[in-house]
């Protein structure tokens, strides 16, 4: 093909502009650079046709099965293959959305040693409330130093 496409080209005088073709003109002027004599020789060498693939022997069925019995076990194949994917679809059709959760674990620390924590733990509960958030109603405190505690408080974001 390269040589037929090239030698159409040069019969009529016809160069690629290089700014609206850079692709072809580069080809170009690389066939270009081959003599002519090695240009010809790639026309004679055309692709050899693939050589047809050789028969096959027919089977010999030496147990003199019928046809019929390989017919059978493909439908029975398939039918079976049909009660799969539809067992499969609905089971899939009966799976429940799951709901996206996110627990929040907060340590709440005081400045005072006085502060009440249980106290303050129901305050957060009162006034901290959204679509989707429930506290856990049983808050904890921890001792951390010197007498000092810290309230932990949970909840669960849907």
């Amino acid at each position: 093909q390269d040589t037929t496409v090239f030698q159409t080209l040069q019969t009529k005088n016809q160069v690629p502009k290089q700014s609206e073709f850079p692709n072809v003109y580069a080809w170009f002027g690389w066939i270009n650079m081959f003599n002519p004599e090695k240009i010809a020789s790639w026309a004679g060498a055309e692709k050899k046709a693939a050589p047809a693939p050789a028969k096959k022997e027919e089977d010999v069925d030496l147990f003199g099965s019928d046809d019929e019995e390989d017919e059978e076990a493909e439908a029975e194949a398939e039918r079976k293959r049909k009660e799969v994917v539809a067992k499969h679809q609905a089971t899939k059709k009966k799976k429940e959305v799951v709901i996206a959760k996110t627990i929040f674990i907060m340590d709440v620390k005081v400045f005072e040693l006085e502060q009440d924590l249980i106290a303050l733990a129901h305050k957060i509960y009162e006034n901290v409330n959204m679509d989707g958030l429930v506290w856990n109603k049983d808050p904890k405190t921890e001792k951390i130093a010197y007498g000092m505690s810290k309230l932990i408080v949970t909840c669960v974001l849907e």
